[in-house]
This record gives structure tokens, sequence and C-alpha cells, in this order.
């Protein structure tokens, strides 16, 4: 009975966190700076803002579970579109990476907060799993990778998606500028500066491929 008990417990924890989760996934992906408030992901969940600090210790820690979301969510669609029969090519590979990203805002937006924000305003236990989890997806989606491009290294699938993060993060920041910047790169003497997020992101994750297949 004790146990059935605990489990229930443990249960309706688990519920809680993922409803506050939601709710901050829901509130975060409408606002462009990402300054949705606890008070206002408490009163979408339906909890006290005290209970999100019971099951999040800082706002970067719920961030982290959001993006894990978000990860989890990518790496699946990946994975389905991996495994699907027929010749591989490096476009081919580019293609899949490059649409099942930019259906993704929310995540590249995060992504951009992880090394700069999230990382050091969470514990480390926080941070430890979050890394742990990402990496054997990494290591699973990276196997896949390999096996539909022969020409990667057992086990340098992973660091390809380690190069696509970096790619489509920085590539964000600078397609996503501060509006003044926006406005200053519609001059026609810019026109060299301006990014087109998903244009540039492919040409640029097609050439590390091909580079890859060079070597």
């Amino acid at each position: 009975m004790v146990l059935k008990q605990r489990a229930r417990k443990e249960e309706d924890k688990q519920q809680r966190r993922d409803a506050i989760t939601k709710a901050a996934r829901a509130l975060l992906e409408r606002s462009p700076r990402l300054d949705a408030t606890i008070a206002e992901v408490a009163e979408r969940a339906g909890v006290a803002k005290g209970t999100v600090f019971l099951y999040f210790a800082t706002r970067e820690a719920l961030e982290l579970a959001v993006l894990e979301v978000e990860l989890e969510a990518w790496f699946d669609a990946v994975d389905g579109e991996l495994d699907e029969s027929g010749k591989w090519t490096v476009q081919r590979v580019t293609s899949v990476l490059v649409s099942t990203v930019v259906l993704r805002k929310l995540m590249v937006r995060l992504l951009g907060k992880l090394h700069a924000t999230l990382e050091h305003n969470a514990s480390e236990e926080v941070i430890l799993a979050f890394e742990k989890r990402l990496a054997a997806r990494s290591l699973a989606t990276g196997a896949r990778l390999e096996a539909r491009l022969p020409f990667l290294a057992k086990g340098s699938g992973a660091k390809v998606l380690a190069y696509t993060r970096a790619l489509l993060t920085g590539l964000w920041a600078m397609a996503e500028a501060a509006p003044a910047v926006q406005r200053a790169m519609a001059d026609a003497d810019m026109a060299p500066l301006r990014v087109d997020f998903e244009r540039e992101f492919e040409h640029s994750l097609s050439a590390l491929l091909k580079g890859l297949a060079a070597e």
C-alpha cells in the first residue's frame, strides 16, 4: 500500500511538472524575446507561483526543460526521416536536417541561450542531466547519420550534429538581429551582410558535409 501511494505521488509530481513545462513552452513560443514570467507560467499551468519553483529552482532550469522537450521532438523527427529507405546523399541528409529545424523556431531560440545563460543559471545537477540526455540522443541519431553517409567515421555523427547546432544558432542570431540592425540592413549597401536563415543554413550545412566527404 505504501509503495502504491509513493508511486501515485511520483506520478502526480511528474504530471504537475509536465503541466508547468507545457505552459512555459506555450508562452515562450509566442514571446519574441522569451520573456514570459514565472507568474504567467504559473497562471497558465493552474498552480501557485511558489509551486513552479518547487519543480524548477530557476527560470533557466525551466527553459532547459522546455528546450529538452523541443530537442526530443527534433531528434524524433530526424530519426524518422533517416530511417526511410532509398538512396541517401549529402543533399538528402542536408534537406532532412534543414526541414526539421526550420519548423522549430523555439528550439533554435533556446539553443541560442544555452551556452550564454541557461547553463550558467541552473544547478549542476540539472545541467548534468540535460547534457547526458543530449549526448545519448546525439550518439543515437549520429549513428543513423553515419549509416546514411558512409564517409562519416564511427562516432563522428554526433560531432556533425554539434556542428549543426553551432551553425543554426549563429546564423539565427545574425538573421534575427535587433530592430536597429535590421533597419540598417535595409540599406542597399548592406546587402552582402544580410542573412536569409534557411538559405544560409542549408548552404553552410551542405558545404560542411561535402567538406567532410572530401576528406
